[in-house]
């Protein structure tokens, strides 16, 4: 680790496609948009490298069944390059595309 501070590096739906550096021990949270009332919900998959420390749903101000925001925080636990890819999709029609996704490469040292 370079450095004696642990860093939060916040991301967003926009970041898809990047590729980020990170330190063993540092957080990383992703917020992407969602709306869960039409069974449209983020997938995050187990990575190793990486500790799942937070994954919800952030309601946004519209009322009930209104859209909000899949909160995901992340711990980097390991070293190495790791791609993240998330599909946002209905659980019930897992074979058809996903109606989006995020990808971002993690270079953890």
């Amino acid at each position: 680790m370079s450095g004696d501070t642990l860093e939060t590096i916040a991301l967003t739906f926009s970041d898809s496609g990047r590729k980020v550096t990170v330190h063993v021990g540092d957080r990383i949270t992703l917020d992407l948009p969602e709306n869960p009332t039409t069974g449209f919900r983020w997938s995050v998959p187990d990575l190793p490298g990486l500790d799942i420390v937070e994954n919800m749903h952030v309601a946004g101000g519209n009322g009930i069944g209104g859209s909000g925001t899949r909160h995901i925080s992340m711990r980097a636990v390991g070293t190495g390059l790791l791609v993240l890819h998330l599909e946002r999709r209905q659980a019930w029609e897992p074979d058809t595309p996903p109606e989006s996704t995020f990808l971002l490469e993690l270079e953890i040292h």
